[in-house]
Parts: structure tokens; sequence; C-alpha cells
């Protein structure tokens, strides 16, 4: 479930590209790729990309008002070490995985990552049939 109460689910966003990013409001890197989320998902939405950030924090409540406060519009959820572990080994934040439309994660960066990579990874990806 994601922190406004929607059901989440990899399996059912086949056929969409991902991003996974996990992250935390104490993050300083994290919160600066936050407005190139929220460009991503406005410019990309419609051709297939959907955005899902997996929080780190422990207070659901620090979270939710983090997104008030930066109008996020693409799926938040509160992550766990089992959410992690289905990833692998994160070995920082942010650490941002790109799922191609089979389900399959193709790309991983530790660490921020500028606008311009995110865009040159997410066409990409879309491009691909």
């Amino acid at each position: 479930m994601d922190v406004r109460g929607r059901p989440v689910s990899l399996a059912a966003l086949r056929g969409k590209v991902v991003i996974v990013d996990f992250w935390a409001t104490w993050c300083p890197p994290c919160v600066m790729e936050v407005p190139t989320f929220k460009k991503l998902h406005a410019t990309y939405r419609d051709r297939g990309l959907e955005i899902i950030a997996i929080s780190l924090d422990e207070d659901e409540r620090e979270v939710k008002t983090f997104i008030q406060k930066h109008a996020i519009p693409y799926t938040v959820i509160l992550g766990d070490e089992q959410i992690a572990e289905k990833f692998g080994a994160l070995t920082g934040l942010p650490m941002t995985f790109f799922i191609d439309r089979k389900g399959r994660i193709r790309a991983e960066h530790a660490g921020f990552m500028d606008e311009e990579d995110f865009v040159r990874e997410v066409e990409r990806l879309l491009s691909e049939s």
C-alpha cells in the first residue's frame, strides 16, 4: 500500500517502465532529486512511465508532510528491510532501479543522479517495445 492507502504491485505495472527509488526525507541528495521525479512524472506518465518512491523513513507522518509540502504526484510507499531485500543490497541513498516493460531491472544507480541521466535512461527504456 502506498501512503495514500492505494495498493501497489510491480506485477500490476508490467507493460510500463518503472523507476523504483529508495530515499528518505533526511537524505539531502534524495530531496534534491524530487523536482526531477516530478518533471519525469509530468513528461512521461502518458507514455508509460511509473515512479515508485520507497521511503526508508521511520515516521509515516513525516513522510506524508513531506509529500504534501512538495506536492509529490507519484506513488510513495513506506519501505522496510523486506522490500529492500527484493532489490538486493542497497549501497546508498538514493538508490534507483530502472525496470523495463517486462518487469526486469535493467539499470541501477546509487547516489544522486542528474536530470539528463534520468531522461536518457527513461527514453531508452520507453523506446524499447
